[in-house]
């Protein structure tokens, strides 16, 4: 089996600036259009949400002379929060957006701009990483283990977490949760990490399953017929988001948004780099070569040590590894 593998944004809140005079504007009204109605924004009533308002943002897909427009949800818009620390718009988009072609991402450009709204940050963050090998249970047994057998030579490793080596001894840092549904509460299970701030995290579980168990059939796309294991590192704060880019020398905020759905969409290199380094700094393996350490990205350790097996697990040479 060929190993596949991609990265793509999976949440995503911006934060926008706006004057006195735009947020009374659309404080008092419930619903928003341009003049050739390429998009709504509509209130909606949350009583279970933090802040004051409320909108529900959708777009134009296509014109019928028959029937109009048809529309597709963006995502939703909100402010008013009774945080003092959340006092900006903030904007989170549908999850089906981060998986179309890129249109959705060109309309909130021009829908923010008509209301007045000027962009301020990246605030939230969600990068998902889907193999078709089972990377989360392997990153498990690593984090278990400190010796891995290939090809009939040990191989000893060390675990670092948050900067600390994990002891075998202690409890785990490293969760391992169950997340089925009512009436088969301990089939899905995954790995679950953070930061000592909880404002960087890593979840890893089996999508593939979660996909059949919901109405998110987009997400497969070409994938539709193959194992899908997500690793998903989130950025809980804006805080966090600028340090990861001062690792990979992008210092300005600014320029993230543009950067994240033009790599969205065509290039990855950008997504790989924000979500290896935001990987790194919460956990990565070291192992001593020639006297020397060196540091290895946990992902790959695994996805190699998978490959390794199969290799030879064919030959015969091996029942299991870890």
């Amino acid at each position: 089996m060929e190993t596949d593998y991609r990265l793509t944004i999976d949440k995503l809140e911006v934060t926008y600036k706006a004057t006195e005079e735009t947020r009374a504007f659309i404080s008092g009204i419930d619903t928003i259009t341009d003049n050739q109605q390429t998009f709504i924004l509509q209130r909606i009533n949350n009583k279970k949400g933090t802040y004051k308002h409320y909108f529900i943002v959708q777009y134009a897909t296509g014109y019928n002379g028959v029937i109009g427009w048809s529309y597709e949800t963006l995502g939703t818009l909100y402010f008013g929060s009774y945080n003092q620390n959340r006092q900006h718009f903030y904007f989170e988009f549908e999850n089906k957006a981060h998986y179309t072609d890129g249109f959705a991402y060109a309309c909130l450009h021009y829908i923010t701009s008509y209301i007045g709204l000027e962009y301020y940050q990246v605030s939230k963050l969600d990068l998902a990483w889907d193999c078709n090998r089972d990377v989360v249970k392997q990153i498990y047994r690593i984090c278990k283990n400190d010796t891995i057998t290939l090809e009939g030579e040990a191989m000893q490793y060390d675990v670092v977490m948050n900067g600390k080596k994990i002891s075998l001894t202690d409890n785990s840092p490293i969760l391992w949760v169950c997340n089925g549904r009512r009436e088969n509460p301990i089939k899905n299970k995954g790995i679950v990490l953070h930061n000592r701030k909880r404002s960087i995290s890593m979840r890893g579980y089996n999508k593939g399953d979660e996909i059949k168990a919901s109405n998110k059939d987009y997400i497969q796309g070409s994938w539709e017929g193959r194992n899908m294991y997500r690793l998903e590192v989130s950025f809980s704060n804006a805080s966090e988001i600028n340090k990861v880019l001062t690792d990979i020398c992008h210092t300005a905020n600014k320029s993230v948004y543009t950067e994240l759905l033009l790599s969205n969409m065509n290039n990855p290199k950008f997504l790989y780099l924000l979500y290896f380094q935001a990987l790194e700094n919460l956990i990565y393996v070291t192992t001593s070569k020639h006297r020397k350490k060196e540091k290895l990205n946990i992902v790959f350790f695994a996805l190699n040590s998978l490959e390794m097996k199969a290799k030879l697990l064919k030959k015969g040479r091996i029942k299991s590894i870890c």
